[in-house]
């Protein structure tokens, strides 16, 4: 057996419960990767977490998953208190993607960065190459001004997030100042 689970997450000041997933090892116990809904109704309820089924192997799971997904029901079929947003059981765990699958995706990924369309909607908010809000900095001992503080790390060969550092703490060795 591969030893996944399928919890339910209960309300924990009602007892309601809201939430079936699949996983193993600590992924019940575990807030992260949840939907935002998820999110609100922990934080106005609280959870606890009680294991349906154990010991299964992935498409077990991935069954099971389903069946309780079902057998409770869903809040936007309106036939359940489950906040899960599918009926389960097309979770990515345990599946190897394909060398074929991965270099296409890498591919898609790398079209649309660098894409004519998108260079130009990240160019929008910029001016001349640097942010709106990019503040100007000045070395006060030489009185040289710097349209960024990335531009004048480069020129001192400071480290980009030590001198923005310094600025924000009013280093007094700091040698710039925001002008």
């Amino acid at each position: 057996m591969e030893n996944y689970k399928v919890y339910l997450h209960i309300k924990l000041d009602t007892g309601e419960p809201f939430y079936v997933g699949k996983g193993k090892g600590q992924r019940p116990n575990t807030s992260s990767n949840r939907s935002e809904w998820w999110y609100k109704t922990v934080k106005k309820h609280g959870f606890d977490i009680i294991i349906l089924e154990d010991n299964l192997s992935n498409k077990e799971a991935f069954q099971k998953e389903i069946y309780w997904i079902a057998r409770i029901g869903r809040q936007k079929l309106g036939n359940g208190s489950l906040i899960n947003l599918t009926d389960g059981g097309e979770g990515a765990s345990g599946n190897k993607q394909s060398a074929e699958t991965i270099a296409k995706r890498v591919k898609h990924l790398i079209g649309h960065i660098t894409s004519d369309e998108v260079k130009a909607k990240i160019g929008e908010p910029q001016i001349g190459g640097l942010n709106h809000y990019a503040r100007k900095i000045i070395n006060i001992e030489s009185g040289e001004s710097f349209d960024c503080i990335k531009t004048a790390a480069i020129s001192y060969g400071i480290n980009y997030n030590t001198l923005r550092r310094q600025l924000s703490t009013k280093n007094k060795i700091c040698k710039f100042r925001y002008d």
